[in-house]
């Protein structure tokens, strides 16, 4: 009764869902879409890998010698899964083959006596790992680029009309008409759609059009088809399927606890939630779709 209710409160501002949660995870998660990673906080893991796309899951043992199990959270990309083993590399581990590459951190990057030499592993794609170098001595220089397969450096290609693409070995690619990259802000994109993130606020826009719809959100996350966020720590989850833009909610999972993050993959949607008590849970229930019922309660697959 409790579900429904909800739901039917929630159909009051368009779609609404009220899916069965799973409880999966207790350390926190990632997705890129297709793999999710469930964090295992263990020194010698990283954790459970899944294919969203067949339900394979591996636990994805750390190689030998890297030390940053259980301290930092990996980084996922598009093809690989990076870790930070100590001030002179990282190491990558392929989501397709399942093996791990050592890579060497940038000169640069091995002057400092801090994490991963002073830079940060921001995001990995295809072709680029972008670093945040902490202590840089020049705004300019704070964000770095290195290309996986020789190792060269690149410099921020960031500006009004260009993003850097980490998928691409030009790395500078041009931003669509007419959107353009916020100050001081971000654009991310999903397909033809993308979150402008800045100081007059955050907005939904698409490649072609004068579309500007505000997202009031504490975190927003793209996925397939369909773009979600937290309005408040306490409140449904909300977002619109793409391309219809058409609106939905979620019931949030159970217990007394605040919602700190919330991913969508290709089948699942994933709630961090963070009990009164202590620690954080990760829950997991079955993408909205738009073609669900709105008063029935989803099962899981």
């Amino acid at each position: 009764m409790a579900a429904l209710a909800s739901a039917l409160m929630l159909a009051l501002h368009g779609l609404a869902f009220a899916p069965h949660y799973r409880l999966v995870g207790h350390h926190g998660m990632v997705t890129n879409g297709r793999y999710t990673v469930l964090w295992s906080g263990r020194r010698i893991e990283v954790g459970t890998l899944i294919d969203e796309q067949t339900g394979r899951r591996i636990r994805v043992i750390l190689p030998g010698g890297c030390r940053s199990g259980g301290t930092f959270s990996p980084v996922l990309g598009s093809s690989w899964l990076l870790a930070e083993c100590g001030h002179r590399r990282v190491d990558l581990y392929s989501l397709s083959s399942d093996e791990w590459r050592g890579m060497t951190l940038p000169g640069t990057c091995r002057n400092e006596e801090s994490r991963a030499g002073g830079c940060v592993p921001l995001a990995v794609g295809t072709d680029w790992i972008e670093y945040d170098k902490e202590r840089s001595a020049r705004l300019g220089d704070r964000f770095i680029f290195q290309k996986l397969d020789t190792g060269a450096l690149r410099g921020n290609p960031t500006g009004p009309r260009t993003l850097p693409d980490l998928d691409s070995p030009v790395l500078a690619q041009p931003v669509c008409a007419p959107l353009r990259v916020p100050r001081h802000g971000t654009l991310t994109f999903d397909g033809r759609y993308a979150v402008a993130a800045g100081a007059t606020g955050t907005f939904i826009e698409r490649c072609g059009s004068r579309l500007h719809l505000p997202v009031p959100f504490l975190t927003v996350a793209t996925g397939p088809g369909a773009i979600v966020w937290l309005p408040s720590p306490t409140s449904a989850v909300s977002g619109v399927f793409l391309p219809s833009l058409r609106r939905f909610k979620i019931a949030p999972p159970p217990g007394d606890a605040y919602a700190v993050d919330v991913e969508v993959s290709l089948r699942h949607i994933y709630i961090t939630m963070a009990p009164r008590a202590s620690g954080i849970d990760v829950w997991s229930a079955p993408a909205p779709r738009p073609q669900a019922p709105v008063s029935r309660s989803v099962s899981d697959g």
